[in-house]
């Protein structure tokens, strides 16, 4: 493994370390490094072998490629609030409201995240709200009759007096 000189943010020149020392550091992909055999300092970012030593959304800045807007699934939180469980749909609209100001702000993987939770929220609420229908559907139709027969000798017993 190539040992890296990079400059600091004092514009000092350090080093020797190696790749998976970056981060105790501080270098980011914006970082100048230098090793032997290159031409001249390039930015971390730029060169494929050091890539695995950032995360995504450190390499996206300084590459300058923006991932494209992860879904914020507002309109499906805002159904499952409505019409299925207001407290997991509500849920779901929280984290979908986190998604764009993330992304704005450069959090790619958070805002991804936030999108992922929203949704897992929404499905949740929708999957809680049509199994309680059920369970209410099937309680009624075998309580009905229960329900029914008590009323019959409650009316029944209040006539005989």
């Amino acid at each position: 493994m190539s040992t890296y000189f990079y400059i600091d943010a004092q514009q000092r020149q350090c080093g020797p370390i190696p790749p998976t020392q970056f981060a105790a550091y501080g270098i980011t992909p914006t970082t100048y490094v230098w090793t032997a055999g290159m031409a001249q300092w390039q930015l971390a970012g730029t060169i494929i072998e050091l890539q695995p030593y950032f995360s995504k959304s450190q390499l996206f800045n300084a590459v300058g490629i923006r991932p494209s807007r992860p879904d914020s699934n507002l309109v499906w939180a805002i159904l499952s609030t409505i019409l299925f469980c207001l407290p997991l749909g509500l849920v779901g609209v929280y984290y979908s409201m986190k998604v764009d100001p993330l992304y704005l702000q450069g959090k790619y993987e958070e805002a991804q995240a936030m999108a992922k939770k929203s949704m897992n929220w929404s499905i949740a609420g929708c999957i809680t709200g049509i199994a309680l229908a059920v369970i209410y559907a099937i309680l009624s139709i075998f309580l009905m009759p229960i329900i029914g027969a008590y009323l019959q000798y409650a009316i029944m017993s209040l006539c005989a007096t």
